[in-house]
């Protein structure tokens, strides 16, 4: 599959323009996009678009919310993987939030190629930042059995525990996939582009063909 062509520099940036560059991916991460065209087809506003008028500018994300300004914004602002994805794409982000720093001294794989002394950090660990995204159930160690799972996919991020620290965690051992070695790394939140994404889910597909159904 070929990719779609860099948006020139210099060229403002629709939500048209925006979803031709970027395809299907997940943009519910970016705070902002950057309005201001001719299109006719720009200025209506209609169910997950933009406008761009005499009133002002406004967006309306995949979750029903609108943002609002009396001007169309001229610079995004991403969770790192959402910018690192833009990048590939020739679209950059003035700010970014979310981990960046190297882990085991290679760069972090969220930041892909973005070279990040050109933009700026609004924070790195949850709670310097307030931003809502993703639905999770939080299980104590007690509770870790509470689903069943043939393969388990470990996060490698650097805020997740380490596997040495797992291996401590007596009900971690016992875990049907723990013991049968069905454990494969997982990136939670890697760029959302195809050379982001093709690596890992190229692994992951290794890691579910390799591995058996459990007994329950």
């Amino acid at each position: 599959m070929n990719s779609p062509p860099p948006v020139p520099a210099g060229l403002p940036l629709t939500r048209r323009r925006l979803l031709s560059a970027t395809g299907a991916l997940g943009l519910g991460a970016l705070l902002t996009a950057c309005g201001g065209d001719s299109d006719s087809g720009d200025r209506t506003a209609n169910a997950g678009g933009s406008t761009n008028d005499a009133k002002g500018w406004s967006f309306e994300d995949d979750r029903g919310r609108t943002a609002k300004t009396d001007q169309p914004p001229r610079n995004i602002v991403a969770f790192i993987s959402s910018a690192a994805a833009l990048h590939d794409y020739g679209v950059e982000c003035a700010g970014v939030f979310g981990p960046t720093d190297p882990i085991g001294g290679k760069p972090n794989p969220q930041a892909g190629d973005l070279d990040l002394t050109k933009v700026t950090s609004l924070g790195k660990a949850w709670g310097e930042f307030n931003i809502e995204f993703g639905f999770w159930e939080f299980l104590s160690w007690e509770n870790a059995d509470k689903y069943h799972a043939d393969l388990i996919m470990v996060d490698n991020r650097s805020t997740a525990l380490p596997a040495a620290e797992l291996a401590e965690r007596p009900t971690w051992s016992r875990l049907p996939a723990v013991k049968a070695d069905q454990i494969t790394p997982w990136s939670m939140e890697e760029r959302y582009s195809y050379a982001g994404y093709a690596p890992v889910l190229e692994q992951l597909a290794a890691a579910v063909t390799k591995s058996r159904r459990l007994a329950r």
